[in-house]
């Protein structure tokens, strides 16, 4: 099992609103906030959270929601759901927890190759 965790995106003018939710393996969010931000130069893919962040988001903060813990894949899939559901991030549009793009069911992401 792998440490998993659940974080945030938030704009520090209105710290309330969550403008988006993600997952991750990584155990800091200095490394989220880098593969993000600089997803370019990293040849990630450039989702419409990733493009808006690097266009309007330069002072956007990023916030653990959960703390990364051991848990299965599908556990952390189905917190990430929950919290997108409860706050309905502006920017969460082209993704769903669980879900892939090549497959369109729900199907590990590890069984895909260079999934999120």
């Amino acid at each position: 099992m792998k440490k998993r965790g659940i974080y945030g995106w938030y704009n520090p003018n209105n710290p309330k609103v969550i403008l988006y939710v993600g997952q991750t393996n990584l155990y800091t969010l200095e490394w989220v906030e880098d593969n993000h931000r600089n997803w370019r130069r990293k040849n990630y893919e450039g989702t419409y959270f990733r493009k808006n962040l690097e266009k309007i988001g330069k002072n956007w903060i990023i916030k653990w929601i959960i703390k990364p813990y051991e848990c299965l894949e599908s556990e952390i899939d189905s917190h990430e759901k929950y919290y997108i559901n409860k706050y309905r991030p502006k920017y969460n549009i082209d993704y769903d927890p669980g879900k892939t793009k090549k497959t369109g069911k729900y199907t590990s992401k590890y069984m895909i190759e260079n999934e999120r």
